[in-house]
């Protein structure tokens, strides 16, 4: 990988933690409801973005259902969660987006999976119950 590809990637992820503790300090430090503050960073992200936003793609209440699906309702029950659980934790639960996603879509699409993705699925949430692991179950 390219040098400078990789500082990207370090930068995105940098960034992408930042935004974890930044949002947990708002929430936590200063009180500030989580839905209040979903609704301020989206309105943030719209302003920044809509340049890239113009003209709208049609149908337009598609891109709206699914702007509310995986963003506006992803992110309040994100930080909802990140008012009671520490960042880490949160970004480990957060990882299991994916292959839920996966599981979904076999259970509700018909997705067929072969046996290297579904090896991939069980490891990570095996992964993420040992991460999280806190011996509860003596």
């Amino acid at each position: 990988m390219p040098p400078k590809d990789f500082a990207v990637l370090l930068g995105v992820c940098v960034v992408w933690a930042a935004n974890s503790i930044f949002a947990k300090i708002v929430l936590s430090d200063f009180g500030v409801p989580p839905l209040f503050y979903t609704a301020g960073r989206f309105a943030v992200v719209t302003l920044v973005t809509l340049p890239w936003l113009l003209p709208p793609p049609r149908p337009l209440w598609r891109i709206v259902v699914v702007g509310l699906l995986m963003g506006a309702l992803n992110f309040s029950f994100n930080f909802i969660g990140l008012k009671t659980v520490s960042p880490s934790a949160n970004a480990i639960v957060g990882q299991l987006g994916a292959p839920m996603a996966t599981l979904l879509s076999i259970v509700l699409l018909g997705e067929h999976v072969g046996w290297r993705r579904g090896t991939g699925i069980v490891l990570t949430f095996a992964g993420s119950l040992i991460v999280m692991w806190n011996g509860a179950w003596r």
